[in-house]
């Protein structure tokens, strides 16, 4: 006569033996709204973030950027926001960015020169980048925003 036992092993890893300098750990990304008129430059954006580890959503006006921001306010760390845009402008888009989600980062970018910008936009924006910059600049100012740093509230023009 046979009798088969069922039986469960159970087997314990040594924790302690682990090379804990060989873990990581997987950071959030952080997600970016970009609004700007401009699909290529948005693209741009898009590819260039997230290659650096942004979650990354576009918006090619301000009413459209309200929207996705209405609906994603509580994962949107930062709004990347131009200015010079036709019909409802930077100024427009940033008073009711305010209303929808206080807290969210603006970082402003244009070409326009900063003293020529309305008075409301220049207080309501996190922090500014004037047109042309280098991506390194926006990836370190994105950092700052999104990390415990504060900003300079503008950040330096590209070398040259």
């Amino acid at each position: 006569m046979s009798i088969w036992r069922t039986f469960t092993a159970l087997f314990f890893k040594d924790y302690s033996a682990w090379d804990t300098d060989r873990v990581q750990v997987e950071r959030p990304r952080p997600t970016i709204l970009a609004i700007d008129d401009d699909q290529q430059f948005l693209d741009a954006m898009k590819t260039l973030l997230t290659n650096d580890g942004f979650n990354v959503l576009t918006s090619s006006s301000g009413p459209k950027g309200l929207d996705t921001l209405n609906s994603a306010a509580r994962d949107i760390k930062v709004v990347l926001l131009d200015y010079h845009m036709p019909k409802f402008d930077g100024a427009e888009t940033l008073q009711h960015v305010r209303k929808v989600n206080a807290k969210v980062k603006v970082l402003a970018i244009t070409g326009v020169n900063i003293n020529d910008l309305p008075p409301s936009f220049r207080e309501g924006v996190d922090l500014f980048i004037q047109k042309p910059f280098l991506i390194s600049q926006l990836i370190e100012a994105l950092h700052k925003l999104v990390g415990d740093q504060p900003p300079n509230h503008i950040a330096p023009p590209p070398p040259g």
